[in-house]
C-alpha cells in the first residue's frame, strides 16, 4: 500500500466518497508496425523467414518441432521492430 500525505484528512474533508470494486476485460498488446512474417523455401538452403519479431531463436525451436528440419535448414531474419512492451516476447521451453 502507498500512502502519501495527510489521507485521513482528506478523506474527513471529502463530499462523497465512491467506493466498489472494478474489473476489466482481458486485454491484448497493440504493436507500433504489423505483425506478420512471410517466408520463401527453396529446396537446397531450406526456409528463410522475415518478421516482425523480437527472439528469432524461440521461432526457430516452433519451426524445428513443427516441421522436423535441421536448423540449418531455416533462418530467421529480424526486419525492423518496434516497441515491444512484453507483447512479443514469449518463451518456449522443451
Amino acid at each position: 500500500m502507498i500512502e502519501k500525505g495527510e489521507v485521513d484528512c482528506i478523506w474527513e474533508k471529502a463530499d462523497y466518497i465512491v467506493e466498489g470494486e472494478y474489473t476489466t476485460g482481458a486485454q491484448e498488446q497493440l504493436y507500433i508496425e504489423n505483425n506478420g512474417m512471410i517466408a520463401v523455401f527453396d529446396a537446397a538452403l531450406g526456409i528463410t523467414v522475415w518478421g516482425s519479431l523480437t527472439v528469432p531463436l524461440f521461432h526457430s525451436q516452433s519451426v524445428d518441432g513443427t516441421l522436423h528440419l535441421p536448423r540449418r535448414k531455416f533462418v530467421f531474419v529480424q526486419m525492423e521492430t518496434g516497441g515491444a512492451f512484453g507483447g512479443k516476447r514469449r518463451i518456449i521451453r522443451r
